[in-house]
């Protein structure tokens, strides 16, 4: 969480960003903040409430970086239902297009390398703040309850 805070912050600092360092930063921030929420080989992902919200906007992006990571990151796929499309100039609500449907009825099937604007930056951010918060607090409460039981065992 701490690195996906700090690559939302370097790319809301910077006004010069180039698309290809736009896109790399996307697909780090994204990365590093949806790694946790998925199985590892012998690490499992975090607990189910660290997908559960106090409102409605953290809910949502968090969903949808997870999506932007399972398609367009990691497998950059169309399979996903909760996949976007673009189509007579409206988008989806959290990244660009990635279907464009042509006037003929035809997909072009490209899958353009996407980055985030500024506003998903700051939503993420606050989402990976509010997220390393708990863990924090986690971490705190499990290290405290590990010295009382030492300290029992020790008598």
């Amino acid at each position: 969480m701490v690195l996906a805070i700090e690559g939302c912050k370097s790319a809301l600092e910077r006004k010069d960003l180039t698309h290809h360092e736009a896109v790399i930063l996307s697909a780090g921030v994204v990365t590093l903040y949806a790694s946790p929420f998925t199985e590892g080989c012998e690490l499992g992902k975090l607990e189910e409430k660290y997908e559960k919200f106090i409102n409605e906007d953290f809910k949502n992006t968090h969903e949808a970086v997870i999506v932007y990571r399972n398609c367009f990151i990691a497998h950059r796929d169309l399979s996903n239902d909760e996949v976007k499309v673009h189509l007579n100039g409206i988008t989806a609500p959290f990244f660009t297009p990635i279907i464009t449907v042509l006037d003929d009825d035809r997909h072009k099937r490209h899958v353009p390398f996407m980055f985030l604007s500024s506003v998903q930056f700051e939503r993420i951010k606050a989402l990976a703040e509010f997220q390393l918060k708990r863990l924090s607090e986690k971490a705190t409460k499990l290290f405290d309850q590990l010295v009382d039981k030492n300290k029992k065992d020790a008598r």
